[in-house]
């Protein structure tokens, strides 16, 4: 039997995939300024955060706690594959918790609304997922959405998952004791049944500021093993500082992970009857990711979600015609089609390239592989297309709604060799209403907002870059291979995309080269990312512009009166001077008094991309204590001097990174004032 001691707190760590699927990157996410897409924000509202919660008294940091080892957790491909790639710091601090981490199903799709072999690629998908980044088989898997029926069960128990978590109106005979098993047609699946009472405490209302009240409540649970189970990002971004007081609570508390009970527990004896076609976020079942239920966001009352339904059919449309050429096009190779669809996730994960992979299957000829390869990548894509995401909010025009539509034209981009799915498509999306007069119909979003591109637009926009010194003449951008040859006033580009094996040579003339016309805007982060170099090219004329401004106007505040549109373009510039500054990691000396000349001046040059790019210069410096310690204090007085008298957040120069950083330096510093001006307990 359980000790009462033993408490548990699992967090669903999810994001949707995010990527256009014609480029292979994620386009600006204009409403998560003032980061560049909604991951970026969460991974630094949240999931860096719980890599070092920090435990304070007033402004003294006492611990820095890897919230990841304390808590159980689940987290799947569509995230973990994003932070291998922009943050493999917090990447690797989740992995020194891997032993607590429960697989997720490959892309958060409603798994009861899944056909029976797509819940198996979403299953099997999410356990070579968790295998590969954590090193580990699964004994749990976490349900998106916690949606349910007992087919989903069947395909986890047949893969060897061996128990799941749900909430208490999940089952009809929930009692006290709230582990037990769940009878199937072939064997019996576990489960763990969270406290729903206090879990949404926890997720809507103030708990995590009042930790000593959390903690007795959870003492007080009716449960005889205490569950909270919450959506991983309530701590820090729908609760801010919430990081912290998940941290604090493993101070007062014994937390376990599910996985730590579930080996440890030998009494699951107890038969939980399951209520099928249920979920944890939708009082009416599964609807809320097909009708209009009743339940969306609550940020707009009076709108309907009667889109959902229309929008659902247009989706099984270009499922049902993937699932019907794939199977068509196999017929020719003798293969079985779920035994390849299961095993691209090899492809997927790069364990393997899409070439080498069919030819484990028989399919040698280049033609035949690529027709195959782009039949498979559609499949994938059909995956991403019914992530949960698309029909949870309130609008048609939703951003996820938005994104999910795009993925659908990559699918009927795909598919276009076989079958003009478009008109058919866009046929039922205009039964899907939408909320506003921008956009009435899903259809009108599919159109306007839905974004493609050719193999060609990629091929321009790669010789824009080589011509502008950006790109060397071969490589890899994104997931596209590039060749690249100039002769006299044209580029010649050969492409060939790595998913799907389609290639082609491009001539393009050197005219046609602006680097303006980058997608027509520089939308995506790869490209923006590329053109770090472009700073260095203004950053001197900028700076003389300004001293030559300086040594001619005399600057009383008349001056200023009379020069407020050149003052503006002033301050503009300087932005960008002290943002190059910051990123080349130029000699604090020279960051100093360029910074003192702007405040002679009376430019106001603070905004979110320069102290964002200020705290990256003093993390990066602490990074090489304790070698440098005399400079690390001049460039903390600086931070001191940049920061003093700013009431707005977004405008400091963050310590907050730099302190994890030292954290674990301390014992290694000989000056210690360098503890003690940020604050760091010794």
């Amino acid at each position: 039997m359980a000790q009462r001691k033993c408490y548990v707190v699992h967090g669903h760590f999810y994001q949707p995939i995010r990527l256009n699927p014609f480029v292979g990157e994620i386009d600006v996410e204009s409403s998560a300024y003032p980061y560049d897409n909604w991951n970026f924000r969460l991974l630094r509202e949240c999931y860096l955060p719980n890599a070092y919660a920090h435990v304070k008294e007033g402004d003294l940091v006492l611990d820095i706690v890897n919230n990841y080892k304390n808590t159980s957790f689940d987290i799947g491909y569509t995230l973990l594959s994003w932070l291998s790639v922009n943050s493999k710091e917090v990447l690797d601090m989740i992995k020194q918790a891997s032993s607590n981490a429960m697989a997720l199903s490959f892309n958060h799709t409603i798994l009861p609304l899944d056909p029976k072999l797509d819940k198996e690629i979403q299953v099997y998908w999410g356990i070579k997922t968790h295998e590969y980044y954590f090193g580990i088989t699964p004994k749990g898997m976490w349900l998106p959405e916690c949606a349910v029926d007992l087919e989903t069960l069947e395909v986890l128990n047949a893969f060897g998952i061996e128990y799941v978590v749900l909430a208490p109106h999940q089952v009809s005979n929930k009692i006290s004791k709230n582990y037990g098993y769940i009878k199937l047609k072939n064997g019996s699946i576990k489960a763990f049944i969270y406290d729903g009472i206090l879990s949404a405490k926890l997720s809507f209302e103030d708990l995590l500021t009042d930790v000593e009240k959390l903690s007795e409540s959870l003492r007080q649970s009716g449960d005889n093993l205490p569950i909270i189970a919450t959506d991983g990002e309530t701590f820090g971004h729908h609760k801010k500082f919430g990081e912290m007081g998940l941290a604090y609570l493993s101070k007062l508390i014994e937390l376990k992970s599910l996985n730590e009970l579930f080996q440890s527990l030998k009494d699951f004896d107890y038969e939980f009857k399951l209520v099928e076609n249920t979920s944890w976020s939708c009082p009416h079942g599964i609807e809320r990711w097909r009708t209009h239920c009743g339940c969306n966001s609550g940020a707009h009352p009076d709108w309907q979600q009667y889109w959902r339904q229309p929008l659902r059919e247009a989706f099984e449309l270009l499922r049902k015609k993937a699932m019907s050429i794939l199977e068509n096009a196999l017929l020719g190779y003798n293969i079985d089609k779920r035994d390849i669809l299961l095993n691209y996730i090899d492809v997927i994960l790069g364990k393997t390239d899409v070439e080498s992979f069919l030819e484990t299957f028989g399919v040698k000829g280049e033609q035949d592989k690529k027709r195959l390869a782009k039949l498979l990548t559609c499949y994938k894509y059909v995956q991403f297309m019914f992530s949960s995401d698309a029909w949870f909010f309130d609008d048609v025009a939703g951003l996820e709604t938005v994104h999910a539509l795009t993925v659908a034209k990559y699918i009927i981009y795909l598919l276009k060799d076989y079958e003009d799915l478009e008109i058919p498509f866009t046929n039922i999306l205009g039964k899907a209403k939408g909320n506003t007069e921008q956009r009435p119909t899903a259809k009108h979003v599919y159109i306007k907002d839905a974004k493609a591109y050719t193999l060609e637009n990629i091929a321009l926009n790669i010789a824009i870059l080589y011509h502008n010194d950006y790109l060397k003449d071969s490589g890899v951008f994104t997931r596209f291979y590039y060749e690249i040859t100039k002769e006299q006033n044209y580029i010649y580009v050969f492409i060939k995309d790595l998913e799907t094996t389609e290639k082609n040579s491009y001539e393009f003339s050197i005219k046609e080269l602006n680097i303006n016309s980058l997608f027509g805007t520089f939308k995506h982060n790869v490209i923006k990312n590329t053109l770090t170099k472009i700073d260095e090219k203004y950053f001197d004329t900028y700076k003389n512009i300004i001293l030559e401004f300086y040594q001619t106007i005399g600057y009383t505040e008349d001056d200023m009166e009379l020069l407020r549109q050149e003052k503006r373009l002033l301050e503009s510039m300087g932005t960008q001077i002290l943002t190059f500054m910051f990123k080349k990691d130029y000699p604090i000396e020279d960051i100093i008094n360029m910074y003192k000349l702007f405040s002679q001046m009376k430019l106001n040059i603070k905004n979110p991309y320069v102290t964002k790019q200020g705290s990256k210069y003093l993390y990066r410096k602490a990074k090489n204590l304790p070698g440098n310690e005399s400079e690390f204090l001049k460039v903390l007085g600086f931070v001191n001097a940049y920061n003093k008298n700013e009431t707005n957040p977004q405008l400091m120069i963050g310590l907050w990174e730099t302190q994890n950083v030292v954290w674990f330096k301390k014992e290694l510093i000989d000056n210690k004032s360098i503890l003690d001006a940020l604050h760091l307990v010794y």
